[in-house]
């Protein structure tokens, strides 16, 4: 699904994005936000509380501005110092609508698909407000992972994830999914991070089909007859 083309709501930190697209018979809408950690906690420079980004459609796809200066508009973890490092991450909200995020897609990358890698978790909240990015692994998250970009004619994608270790990211089903700057919270070699930066074009995910409704039988005729039968004879026992 294409998300260039969503409409934007706000265009200041805690603006979102959202597109209507239709699922299972019926018209479901997505919303996307941005986040980053670059809230101190204690007033130091050391950034490690989320706190809401902005969210803006540029060419090549949605990127993401937050509150340290000089940032671009992909999402994004350039901090050199581990210490003091920004991770940028998308919150795709689907609304009631549980699904399983198979592929993203983006028309810009700041350093190249062989350096550019994307972390992803299928996540129990869309309050990820004053938290860490530890928190929300370990207390909010269903199941995580990371990706590698790949190039194809201009454009570039990832539709394979490897999950975090001891999860299953292909079969993780949730209402809310982040996908951001590659971050070592959600799996990966940390020392692979500090230069992945990429704007969002489109998604790809599946679906819980609608359960069927259910009822419960009614007696067949014969039953019935066979449920009679055996209570006259109890009758003529008992007389």
């Amino acid at each position: 699904m294409n998300v260039e083309n969503a409409t934007q709501n706000g265009s200041d930190f805690g603006n979102s994005f959202t597109k209507n697209f239709s699922a299972n018979g019926e018209t479901q809408t997505l919303t996307i936000t941005a986040w980053a950690d670059t809230k101190s906690a204690d007033g130091s420079s050391t950034d490690l509380l989320i706190e809401a980004a902005e969210i803006g459609d540029y060419p090549g796809g949605l990127g993401i501005s937050n509150n340290t200066s000089g940032d671009g508009h992909t999402a994004d973890n350039y901090q050199s110092n581990p210490n003091e490092r920004d991770y940028d991450f998308f919150l795709l909200d689907f609304g009631d609508l549980s699904v399983t995020l198979n592929s993203i897609t983006s028309g810009y990358l700041e350093y190249g698909a062989s350096s550019t890698q994307v972390s992803v978790a299928a996540v129990t909240t869309g309050d990820l407000a004053d938290k860490t990015w530890n928190q929300v692994d370990n207390n909010f998250s269903l199941s995580s992972g990371y990706g590698q970009f790949m190039g194809n004619s201009g454009s570039y994608y990832v539709n394979s994830f490897t999950s975090e270790a001891g999860e299953d990211l292909s079969s993780a089903s949730s209402t809310r999914w982040i996908v951001g700057a590659f971050n070592h919270h959600f799996g990966g070699d940390a020392s692979l991070e500090s230069n992945d930066g990429f704007k969002l074009a489109s998604i790809g995910f599946t679906t819980k089909p609608n359960k069927p409704g259910t009822s419960i039988p009614e007696p067949a005729p014969l039953a019935l007859m066979l449920v009679a039968l055996v209570a006259l004879a109890r009758r003529k026992v008992n007389k």
